[in-house]
């Protein structure tokens, strides 16, 4: 009974707070309009309370709604927090944190799964700033697939779980998803039917991708079955497990990068890519310092840092040195 009370109160205090319809009303109304003679022609120019009251309404219905919108996700999480599910994640983020400095492997996965979520952010970020004709549509489905393996081998596969890893590629995959979606619509609505065909091929090589891998993963506790015992195919980390593939998507961001070395800087997101430089940064120490040592983890992230800090560099040369990255309005921007 406590909890439905203590949110309405609080819904209460965020409409008090935030000046919305009814404040614009009491402010207009109990103000004493001093007698003053006006010419007929002049009323035009001064406001009526009417429009005083639209105009108060018009101007404070964004922070109204955000405070609203605030509310209702702290709402959910505050709920969320009082269930089973929430209370082992909040356990297990708990843990991650007392713990990060027990040993450098720790530490650094630590810091490496806290910097992560600038992933998603750069992609929040550029939704805001960036009209949709300078998204990297291949960038766009290389990051999804990446973040949807390493959000499940995070969150549910390796042991113990990694939480603070498997939200951040949550938040990037609905980060990306909503980058896809621009890109798309944007295509879709200038492209003509060149853009159509484009997207149908890609929606067909996307969907074969999809059916090659739910068979894959269908199949593959029985082919696993079917290996020589003791062998690396038949172990837990072998290639029919998850475990090996979380480094081949992170091979293919790099890939992405290196086959299109002279990459269009429009086409290449300053966060997006200082925030890959920075994590194939981290997580090279820390493929050095798990035990036994992943060589091929930090394989692949010395290779995305090197190809991300190259693409990063000359992005950052082109709006630093040549002055060439001022942001565009996006009210003029279709796609959005």
């Amino acid at each position: 009974m406590l909890k439905p009370v203590v949110l309405l109160l609080a819904a209460t205090t965020a409409s008090a707070l935030l000046p919305g319809r009814g404040p614009a009303l009491r402010r207009v109304v109990t103000q004493p309009r001093a007698f003053t003679p006006f010419l007929a022609a002049d009323d035009a120019a001064v406001p009526s309370p009417s429009d005083k009251i639209a105009a108060a309404s018009s101007t404070n219905i964004a922070p109204t709604k955000i405070a609203f919108v605030g509310l209702g996700l702290a709402a959910l999480a505050f709920g969320a927090s009082k269930t089973a599910v929430g209370a082992t994640v909040g356990t297990q983020l708990a843990y991650e944190v007392a713990h990060c400095t027990a040993n450098k492997a720790k530490f650094f996965g630590f810091i490496g799964a806290c910097c992560n979520w600038f992933l998603g952010l750069s992609a929040l970020y550029d939704a805001t700033q960036n009209g949709p004709e300078n998204i990297a549509l291949p960038m766009t489905l290389i990051m999804l697939a990446y973040s949807t393996v390493f959000c499940r081998w995070a969150g549910w596969a390796v042991m113990p779980r990694n939480f603070m890893l498997a939200g951040s590629h949550m938040l990037n995959i609905a980060a990306q998803s909503n980058q896809l979606r621009r890109c798309l619509g944007y295509k879709l609505e200038t492209g003509g039917e060149a853009a159509k065909k484009e997207i149908v091929a890609l929606g067909v090589k996307a969907a074969a991708a999809v059916a090659a891998t739910t068979a894959f993963i269908m199949y593959s506790a029985p082919m696993k079955a079917m290996m020589p015992s003791g062998s690396f195919l038949a172990s837990d980390a072998g290639p029919f497990s998850i475990h090996p593939w979380p480094p081949v998507t992170k091979f293919f961001l790099s890939l992405n990068s290196l086959t299109d070395l002279q990459k269009p800087t429009e086409k290449i997101s300053l966060t997006q890519y200082a925030a890959l430089t920075l994590t194939g940064f981290i997580f090279s120490f820390y493929g050095m310092f798990v035990k036994p040592i992943n060589y091929t983890l930090t394989a692949v992230n010395i290779l995305l840092f090197f190809s991300s800090a190259w693409h990063l560099g000359r992005k950052m040369k082109v709006c630093f040195f040549s002055g060439e990255c001022e942001v565009e309005p996006l009210a003029s921007k279709p796609g959005l």
